[in-house]
């Protein structure tokens, strides 16, 4: 978008002077759906911003309303104002944050639609930190002697890990810190063959990045402000508002204002035509 927000991508352009949101968890974003099957099916009439680019660098202790400070006030600067707020996943902390702030100067909330949304639980964060470990093989580069020390050592930091996880007492901004430090004190032993780049201090920035997000998301009341949500939920229990009942051991908690529940599994809601159509209709598009 020429000379457009930073952290947004438009992805569908119109005249109309409200827009629509869509929001997934930003270092989640690459790879992620981009709401690239769901947007074309909704025929809306309404342009969409899609998240994209990170807040900024952040501390530890940052407020979840100062991490979503830039986006808004990206869209304030537009002078265009927010009919609704799509989220997928955990990218509804951040949605119903943006939403509340957004109706502070716009003079009314959006609609804040949820799609198969969910919060920080220690299990995610061990998830997160998993998939921040390097790859045995390609690390090593082909030497068979640094394969074997490369992969003793992620089984050492799995095992930590895993052990960390289990006495966290479901803290999981405390979990995120934890497994920070952990992947920290072992960054000199670790390393990706990236020539010509400090690739230990780029790995270690992007999990800090990563896991402190996560750490700020987790303090978010995030239950108050779906009470003016809707949720579209999948029928799979292992993801969506059925993971966070389990996590929070809730599994009768009205964590939304409405919920909506459509028979298909999580891999393929954002790609389904009733759940599109139940979008359009609740935007008022």
């Amino acid at each position: 978008m020429a000379n457009g927000p930073e952290r947004w991508e438009e992805i569908r352009s119109t005249r109309s002077g409200e827009l629509v949101l869509a929001i997934g968890w930003p270092s989640a974003e690459q790879g992620g759906p981009h709401f690239a099957d769901l947007i074309p099916l909704l025929g809306s009439r309404y342009p969409v911003w899609r998240i994209a680019g990170q807040s900024g660098p952040t501390d530890w202790d940052t407020s979840i309303e100062k991490y979503a400070g830039p986006w808004v006030q990206e869209i304030r600067d537009s002078v265009s104002t927010v009919r609704a707020v799509l989220a997928h996943g955990l990218g509804g902390i951040l949605a119903a944050v943006i939403s509340e702030m957004v109706g502070q100067w716009q003079g009314y909330f959006p609609e804040v639609l949820l799609i198969d949304p969910e919060l920080v639980d220690t299990d995610l964060v061990y998830d997160e930190f998993l998939s921040l470990l390097p790859d045995v093989p390609a690390t090593a580069a082909g030497s068979a002697d640094a394969a074997d020390a490369v992969g003793a050592e992620v089984k050492r930091l799995r095992e930590r890990g895993a052990e960390l996880t289990a006495a966290s007492g479901g803290d999981a901004a405390a979990l995120a810190a934890d497994l920070y430090a952990l992947l920290r004190d072992a960054g000199a032993r670790i390393r990706t063959p990236e020539p010509g780049v400090p690739a230990a201090e780029n790995a270690l920035a992007r999990a800090e990045s990563r896991l402190s997000e996560l750490a700020i998301a987790d303090r978010a009341d995030v239950i108050r402000l779906w009470d003016r949500g809707t949720a579209l939920c999948s029928s799979s229990r292992e993801r969506g508002l059925s993971r966070t009942r389990a996590a929070l051991l809730l599994p009768e908690a009205a964590l939304v204002g409405r919920e909506i529940t459509f028979d298909i599994d999580h891999e393929g809601i954002l790609k389904d035509a009733a759940v599109a159509r139940t979008v359009y209709e609740l935007i008022g598009a």
